[in-house]
C-alpha cells in the first residue's frame, strides 16, 4: 500500500502547486489590468477607451509649461542668446514651440499650419530635410557609379515617405499641437534644449564666485538677465521643464498614443493580457485532473483495503477450521500460525 499512498500524496501535491499557480497567474492579470487602467471584463472596449486619457496627459503637462515663470525662463534664454551672439536686434525665436505652448496652449492655429506647410519664421524641419536631399541629388549626379544609384535610391525613398506623411497631415485628423507627432518632438526638442541651459547655468552658479563673476558680468546687462540668473527662479523651472517631459515621454503615454494610431496595438496588448488567463485556466485544468487522479487511487486503495480484509477474513475462518480438524484427528488442542 505504501506506493499506492505516495502516488496519491503526489497527486495531491501537484494540485496544491496548480492550484498556487493559478493564483498567481491570476494576480499577475489583475495588476496589470490595474496598471493599464482597465477592469479586464471587456478587453477590447476597454484597451480602445485608454486613448481619452491622452487630454489628461497632455493637460498636465502644458499646465507645467504655462506657468508665469516659464514665459519669464523663455524671455530671459531669447535675451541670453542675443547677448551671447551680439545680435540685440534678432528675432528668431529659438524655442519656437514651447513658446507656442506657453503663449497658446495645447491648440492649433495658423502657426502649426504654416510649420506643416514649410512657411514658418525658422527653418522647418521639412525645409532641412529638402536641402540635405538636394545635396544629395547633387552629389549623385556627379558619379556615374553605385554610389550615385544609392543616393538616388535614398533621395527617392525619403520622397516616399514625405509624400505619406504629407497625405496623413492632410487628413487633419490631429486636433492641437501634442495631437501631431512631428510637432510634440520638436516641443520636445525645445524642452530638452531648455532644460540643459538651466542645468548649465544652475552648476555655473553653484561654482566658485570669481567664475561667476567672469562668465556673467552684470553691468550692461538687460534687467532680465540680472533678475533672473539665480538659483531659485531656475531650480523652479527646471522642475517644471523635467515633470512636464517625465509625462510626455512616459511609456503609459507611449502606449496610449500607440493605441490611438496603430490598429494592431489593441490585439497585442490583449494577448499580452490573456495570456495569464490562459496559464491560470491551464493550471486549473491540471489541478482538476491530479485531484481526479488522487481520487481515483484513494478509491484504489479503498478497494485494496477491502479485498485485503476479506482475504484475511477468509484465512481465519480456514486456520479455524484447520485447527478444530485437527484437534478432533488427534485428540489434543492445536494451534495454526
Amino acid at each position: 500500500m505504501t506506493a499506492f499512498d505516495k502516488q496519491a500524496k503526489d497527486a495531491l501535491n501537484k494540485a496544491g502547486d496548480y492550484e498556487r499557480s493559478a493564483t498567481e497567474a491570476m494576480r499577475r492579470f489583475n495588476t496589470e489590468c490595474q496598471n493599464l487602467g482597465v477592469a479586464g471584463n471587456s478587453l477590447d472596449t476597454e484597451i480602445l477607451n485608454l486613448v481619452n486619457e491622452i487630454p489628461q496627459f497632455f493637460s498636465k503637462a502644458v499646465e507645467r509649461l504655462r506657468t508665469a515663470r516659464m514665459a519669464t525662463f523663455i524671455k530671459f534664454y531669447e535675451e541670453h542668446c542675443k547677448d551671447l551672439l551680439g545680435d540685440p536686434n534678432s528675432t528668431i525665436k529659438r524655442l519656437q514651440y514651447l513658446s507656442y505652448i506657453q503663449e497658446h496652449g495645447d491648440t492649433i492655429t495658423d502657426l502649426v499650419k504654416t510649420r506643416l506647410e514649410g512657411q514658418s519664421d525658422t527653418p522647418s524641419l521639412l525645409k532641412r530635410e529638402e536641402k540635405k536631399y538636394e545635396v544629395y541629388k547633387n552629389f549623385a549626379q556627379a558619379y556615374q557609379d553605385d554610389v550615385a544609384k544609392n543616393f538616388v535610391i535614398v533621395e527617392d525613398t525619403v520622397n516616399e515617405n514625405k509624400e505619406k506623411e504629407n497625405e496623413i497631415e492632410g487628413t487633419q485628423q490631429e486636433e492641437t499641437l501634442l495631437s501631431d507627432h512631428k510637432l510634440r518632438d520638436l516641443l520636445l526638442n525645445d524642452m530638452a534644449e531648455s532644460e540643459a541651459f538651466a542645468m548649465r547655468k544652475l552648476q555655473e552658479l553653484k561654482g566658485s564666485e570669481q567664475a561667476i563673476f567672469m562668465t556673467y558680468d552684470q553691468s550692461g546687462k538687460k534687467q532680465i538677465l540680472q533678475e533672473n540668473n539665480n538659483p531659485e527662479f531656475l531650480g523652479a523651472v527646471l522642475k517644471d521643464i523635467q515633470e512636464a517631459y517625465e509625462t510626455l515621454t512616459s511609456k503609459h503615454i507611449y502606449m496610449l498614443l500607440e493605441i490611438k494610431h496603430n490598429p494592431n496595438s489593441k490585439d497585442r496588448i490583449k494577448a499580452n493580457l490573456e495570456r495569464h488567463i490562459t496559464l491560470a485556466e491551464k493550471n486549473k485544468r491540471e489541478k482538476k485532473w491530479h485531484e481526479e487522479k488522487n481520487g481515483e487511487i484513494l478509491e484504489e486503495i479503498r478497494q485494496c483495503k477491502e479485498k485485503l480484509q476479506k482475504e484475511l477474513k477468509i484465512v481465519e475462518e480456514l486456520k479455524t477450521d484447520a485447527q478444530t480438524g485437527i484437534a478432533q484427528i488427534f485428540k489434543c488442542q492445536v494451534t495454526v500460525a
